[in-house]
């Protein structure tokens, strides 16, 4: 609305005396008209171009309203009308920000919803300035409802806490509610036709003017809320704590969601947190005790011991402190076997994802974070913060750690596992921690290049079993991800009889999976194309048969821009490594076939012959105060203001500060080397950006010795206006390198198997994660 109040003339036009009854019967033959000719039959008399949403008059959903301002401020409702108009507007705004584009007929949505807000609003205001029968104190009290309506709408639209394409609906429950109320009639049956949150909007605003209404209402909101959205129930019983039913609820939270009445019990002043403290069930007293005490949270995930007396207060108060960290850490890994032996017998333990939440936490930032940090330092000093830890303990770390392990740190902790028992059976691992996130574990160590050394520390019947249950159930949401995952591990497995097995595997799977399926049955057809192509004697074409972007080569003019140049840009780091890395750089190309040009932030490197290849290089300044990153963000502004577009893409930077160099990819890049420690497990990050690039990276430690000849082997072709022929090229490197067994750990676009499965699975429309 562009106005505040109304004029006596506009008033007249409504004269028919809109009760809300009436209003809420007008709103629902209006929203049921619309859908049939939104656009004549329902436009309205006022119009006017200075709506913030305002369509442009050549749009056939030319919908807008105004209301004029001339009414007597007598009442105090003229502060309530602009507060009413300005929250209209502030809807408006979110209701075009936030439905989504990708929805059909968007346009034709955006404009219902946008006409039903306008008129819903207007026509309330409208109604309740026009009844003769409302005095301006009654008057004041409908639109003050009415705004605190509206206010919760915005805030709930605004949070995410309402979808869009509800508004409507919501309006015209809380009309519908407003005329039982006027009826003195239960809002109990709008209660029940709304979803959750509409409910809560609808009873907030508008339920306590009927007391019995309201009471049952209540009642029954936030017991379907814990039925149907526990998420959200303490919130809701946090509004309505005096509800009959909250002292029975309270205790089946107390097994379903301990570590929320946790929460919510140490707010003690409230009234909610007066029902906890005063409630007769001994869990929920335990948890009440635990939120009392100055670290309560170390003891949360223990509750369930505490509660059936297997373990004491002092047992877990005796691990605590910045000193004991390590037996604090073992405590928790040892309560978490225990929980999972009770799941394998049926058992499900109380606090159990609040304690693998702890686990992860703890395992973190008390000792991940330490060895990453520690990185540059000797082994006595860096492997001190694990030494106590036997191989369960260690185990953990991998797999909390999947996000922060550095390659290097992973790598210490793995050969840490058998560095005590190197006779140690794998196998007899897994199952002393009942194959809790094996599937994890197996991902990381094919990421990391170790799974081959992993399955060989076990006999071949159980590496046949635990592969089978990996390659399994290939058709739930997460889909995608466990193919990929399926695939990597493959191309990591060097063991041909562990090879075929598996290639068996998945053909058998083939065979008998059901036409029902066809999901699963794509991902396994396309992962056996993939386990044939490695065998050359097959002679599997993989882009020619997937139907994909050429994997074996790329064209020499693909790369070139329209000038003919082939830009690259390469990104360096400050730390030691960093600025090794590109002395050997420089160094390498101080030759009368190259001029080198120094800026401020970079360096510029141009060819004197040949095709024009143009390297930009960021100059490894500070790593402790960022000014790399910051050389690298003003070398891409240089570059973007002058639409120089990067074909060619050479993080030359550990594998944590990969990040930084993903930022600043583009969809324009064709080539992306990730010459850093475990780049391989960035793939999906890549693609997401830079979905045609081909990517060339490695699957442990990267080296200097290989970085720097590689990158100056392909730049060698590209100068020559040759073709970069895959298969060829490693062909070639793989003699270079001969005796330097690191080359093995770098692969190539036509060995991405994860990478092509992605991009198989796109191509083909593939939903899922």
């Amino acid at each position: 609305m562009s106005c505040s109040c109304f004029t006596d003339m506009r008033i007249r036009r409504h004269s028919m005396r809109l009760t809300l009854l009436l209003s809420a019967h007008f709103f629902y033959l209006f929203l049921s008209a619309q859908t049939n000719d939104i656009s004549h039959k329902y436009s309205l008399a006022y119009k006017t171009s200075s709506h913030p949403l305002a369509i442009p008059s050549s749009n056939p959903f030319d919908f807008h309203s105004t209301k004029t301002n001339s009414v007597a401020d007598t009442s105090g409702t003229k502060m309530l009308h602009q507060e009413i108009d300005q929250l209209q507007q502030d809807i408006l705004v979110d209701v075009k920000k936030k439905l989504p584009v990708e929805l059909p007929n968007y346009e034709k949505k955006l404009y219902s919803i946008t006409a039903s807000v306008i008129t819903l609003i207007d026509s309330v205001q409208l109604a309740i300035e026009a009844d003769s029968l409302q005095n301006d104190s009654a008057k004041y009290t409908s639109l003050k409802r009415w705004q605190v309506l509206l206010n919760d709408v915005s805030y709930a639209l605004h949070s995410g806490g309402l979808v869009v394409q509800n508004i409507p609906v919501l309006l015209n429950k809380y009309s519908e509610a407003r005329a039982l109320v006027a009826n003195n009639q239960s809002i109990l049956p709008v209660i029940k036709e709304s979803d959750l949150t509409l409910g809560r909007v609808i009873l907030n605003t508008i339920g306590q003017e009927n007391p019995v209404s309201f009471n049952e209402s209540k009642e029954y909101l936030v017991r379907e809320t814990f039925n149907r959205d526990p998420s959200v129930f303490f919130p809701t019983l946090f509004e309505f704590p005096d509800v009959i039913c909250a002292d029975s609820l309270l205790i089946l939270a107390a097994t379903k969601m301990p570590e929320e009445l946790y929460a919510y019990s140490q707010a003690s002043l409230s009234k909610l947190g007066q029902r906890i403290l005063t409630n007769s069930d001994t869990l929920v007293k335990l948890i009440a005790d635990i939120a009392k005490l100055p670290k309560g949270t170390f003891y949360l995930p223990f509750i369930y011991d505490l509660y059936h007396k297997k373990i004491s207060f002092d047992a877990i108060t005796n691990t605590l402190g910045k000193d004991k960290r390590v037996f604090y850490y073992q405590l928790l890994i040892k309560t978490l076997i225990g929980y999972n032996k009770g799941l394998a017998s049926n058992d499900t333990a109380i606090a159990f994802q609040y304690l693998t939440k702890k686990i992860a936490l703890t395992a973190s930032y008390d000792f991940v974070r330490v060895l990453n940090a520690l990185h540059e330092y000797k082994d006595d000093i860096r492997l001190k913060v694990i030494e106590d830890l036997n191989s369960i303990e260690l185990y953990y770390l991998c797999i909390n750690g999947v996000n922060d392990l550095f390659t290097s740190s992973y790598l210490k902790i793995y050969n840490r596992i058998f560095q005590k028992t190197a006779s140690l059976n794998t196998y007899t691992l897994l199952k002393a921690v009942y194959f809790d996130h094996f599937k994890r574990f197996l991902k990381m160590a094919s990421t990391f290049n170790t799974l081959d050394d992993f399955l060989r520390r076990m006999k071949k019947e159980e590496a046949d079993t635990l592969m089978h249950a990996f390659i399994d159930g290939l058709n739930g949401n997460n889909a995608i991800e466990d193919a990929v995952d399926v695939a990597d591990s493959y191309a990591s497995i060097h063991n041909n009889s562990l090879r075929q097995f598996i290639l068996k595997e998945i053909q058998n799977k083939i065979d008998i999976r059901p036409q029902t399926i066809p999901d699963s049955l794509r991902i396994y057809s396309l992962l056996n194309t993939l386990f044939l192509s490695l065998n050359t004697t097959n002679h599997i074409n993989l882009t020619a048969t997937l139907g994909i972007a050429n994997v074996y080569r790329i064209e020499n003019s693909s790369l070139q821009n329209k000038n003919g140049s082939i830009i690259i840009q390469q990104f360096f780091y400050g730390d030691q490594d960093g600025q090794d890395a590109f002395n050997i750089f420089i160094k390498s190309f101080r030759n009368t076939n190259w001029k080198i040009i120094r800026s401020k932030y970079w360096y510029e490197l141009v060819n004197t012959k040949g095709i024009p290849v143009h390297i930009y290089a960021n100059l490894p300044l500070d790593d402790n105060t960022k000014q790399a990153e910051y050389a690298q963000q003003v070398l891409s502004n240089y570059l973007k203001k002058r639409n120089i577009v990067p074909s060619v893409i050479i993080h030359r930077g550990h594998s944590y500060h990969l990040n930084n160099t993903l930022k600043l990819l583009s969809p324009e890049n064709k080539l992306v080397f990730i010459g850093s420690c475990g780049g391989y497990n960035q793939l999906n990050q890549v693609y997401k950006i830079s979905p045609l690039a081909q990517i060339v990276a490695t699957k442990q430690e990267g080296s200097i010795t290989i970085n720097q000849p590689l990158i100056n082997y392909i730049i060698e072709l590209l100068v020559k206006g040759k073709n970069l022929d895959w298969p060829s090229v490693w062909k070639t490197l793989s003699v270079r390198f001969k005796n330097d067994n690191r080359f093995q750990d770098y692969v190539p676009p036509y060995r991405n198997l994860g990478a092509i499965m992605l991009m198989a699975l796109n191509s083909r429309g593939f939903k899922g994660k």
